[in-house]
Parts: C-alpha cells; structure tokens; sequence
C-alpha cells in the first residue's frame, strides 16, 4: 500500500494530557516530551528538528530539540504557554532515510505535558491527500496552488468520561473563509463532496486546502448551527494539524446522521 493510500489513515484525537514536569534518564529536569509520528503510517519519526511556538502568533519561540532514535522528543526548559499554558510546534520539513518531510505545524499543545504525540507529514501525502479528494488549483488542474496552506483534523465530542466520539453529518470551514473544504469517506480516505459532504460518522475527518496563510478559526457545524471552534495558524507550502472540539452539553450528531 502506498503512501497516497495510507493517506491520513491514522488521524487521531489529539487530546492534551495534563501531567507534571518529571525528570530525564540523566536526573535533569524533563518540561515537556512527545513522539513524533509519521502522519499517514504506524512508525515513529526519529532526526526531525521540532521548534516551540507562541499559541496565539505562531512566533517561534527560540527553543528546539530533535527527535531521537526512537521517535521521542524531550525539552528541559519551561516552554513559555498562553493564558492556558498552551504551545504550538513546528515539526520541521527534512529528507530523513529518503522519504521528504514537509512542515507540519499543530497548536493548542498543554506545555507541560510528558507523554504528548506530534505529527510530521511526508510529501506524498501532503501532495498525495488534496488530488484525491478533487481539490483543484486556481486553473482548474488538481493539486495545490503554490503558497497555499492544507488544514486537516478530526471533529470530537468529549463525554464526561473522557471518550472522543467522531461526530457525524458536521460540515467545517475557516474564519476568514478560504480554501476548499473535503471530507472522508467510509474506506478512511479524503473523498470528493460527490461523494461526502458531510463528515463521516465513523471516521469524522476533515481537509481544507489552498488556504491563504495566516491565523485562522476552524469552525464546525452541524444542521447549521456552530458545535465548536478552535483557533490556530497555517503556513505557505505545509500543513496545520487540529481538531474541533463540540462545545455542546450532548453529542451533537443527527440520530439519523449515516
């Protein structure tokens, strides 16, 4: 199987775990640790360079580290959070054993979480994603428009207990809205809006691409009525990992969503 066919195949909840700061092998002080996992496939990322970002203007913040030989990330000083001690990261764009890496960026990161997953997405995927689900460029050929930006994630609703449910028959979109917005279909894969229009609600993955650059709110809906937004950053030529999170009391799925 490809890496177009095992596009986003793998796309989980990224919830944030709150844990506290612990110490490294060697005694030292451990602020922040991840794994890095290739967005497409089961396997860890290892020699890829990983920068902290401000959550609110994407600015980097100066800190980096690189993901060792099995995948894992560690940072020994405080990683400066928002209000909500919250960070973004740039999984840095890199050729590691001949596959290409592109920028992957995610944001609303707990800062001070242990045991976080991070995300780096491979060309083939990245190119791979928008083509197969009829994206098409300002000419009318399939692809991605030079300078644009891809968004993909998943839409959640949180029970009490914790449990993430994909929340079915929600449309999404960016504020201010731009690009193209696609969906996935029943073999996990992004699909044409012939096909899907909606999210799935075994697999509530959405993909918008050819985004203009910039700071954005993702929001869902469902039935037209907004569940949920998240507010974050995308980038000219890479992509921006999130999830919507349902601000509702219940789930938010039509009982007769399929």
């Amino acid at each position: 199987m490809t890496a177009m066919y095992r596009v986003f195949a793998v796309v989980g909840a990224l919830a944030m775990t709150v844990l506290a700061a612990g110490c490294g092998e060697d005694g030292g002080k451990v602020t922040f640790k991840a794994y890095l996992q290739h967005f497409g496939g089961d396997d860890k990322v290892a020699g890829i360079e990983i920068r902290a970002l401000d959550n609110e203007t994407g600015t980097d913040l100066g800190i980096s580290a690189t993901t060792d030989a099995t995948g894992w990330v560690t940072f020994s000083e405080d990683l400066p959070g928002d209000a909500a001690g919250l960070v973004g990261f740039r999984s840095v764009g890199a050729v590691i054993s001949g596959s290409t890496y592109v920028d992957t960026y995610q944001f609303n990161i707990l800062g001070t979480a242990l045991e976080e997953k991070l995300w780096v997405v491979d060309e083939t995927t990245y190119l791979g994603a928008p083509m197969m689900a009829g994206i098409t460029k300002q000419d009318g050929t399939f692809g991605l428009d030079p300078d644009t930006a891809v968004l993909a994630g998943g839409i959640y609703f949180v029970e009490a207990n914790g449990t993430e449910n994909h929340i079915g028959c929600a449309t999404a979109r960016t504020d201010p809205e731009s690009g193209q917005v696609r969906y996935f279909g029943d073999n996990g894969m992004p699909t044409t809006l012939d096909s899907r229009d909606t999210t799935n609600p075994i697999i509530a993955y959405y993909l918008v691409a050819n985004i203009t650059p910039g700071r954005v709110t993702a929001r869902a809906y469902v039935d037209g009525t907004e569940i949920g937004s998240t507010g974050l950053h995308v980038y000219a030529n890479a992509v921006s990992i999130s999830n919507i999170y349902a601000e509702t009391a219940t789930d938010p799925e039509p009982a007769a969503c399929e």
